[in-house]
């Protein structure tokens, strides 16, 4: 439940970012256009789709993070075994 409400905070974030300079007390002096059906039937099914996919992304970042982190260890391990010559690579 807790990525659920990240994903709440989220949307009323960017509902804060739309909403500009209006107020409460303020909406009668804008213009409020509603979207046709096949709009609204877009708008209403793009939340499941874009979930998955993000959670799908989601999953291949931390995937990629977890095999980074791999190849660092291996790559400390053998430079400090030997394995890898390092000498005058780096300035002190």
């Amino acid at each position: 439940m807790n990525n659920f409400g990240k994903k709440v905070s989220f949307i009323w974030s960017v509902a804060d970012l739309l909403r500009g300079p209006y107020r409460p007390n303020q909406y009668r002096d804008g213009m409020l256009s509603v979207p046709s059906i096949p709009e609204r039937k877009f708008i209403a099914s793009y939340p499941e789709c874009g979930s998955t996919c993000f959670d799908a992304l989601f999953e291949r970042v931390k995937t990629s993070i977890a095999t980074l982190r791999e190849y660092r260890v291996a790559l400390i391990s053998a430079v400090v075994a030997g394995n890898i010559g390092v000498r005058g690579e780096v300035e002190a």
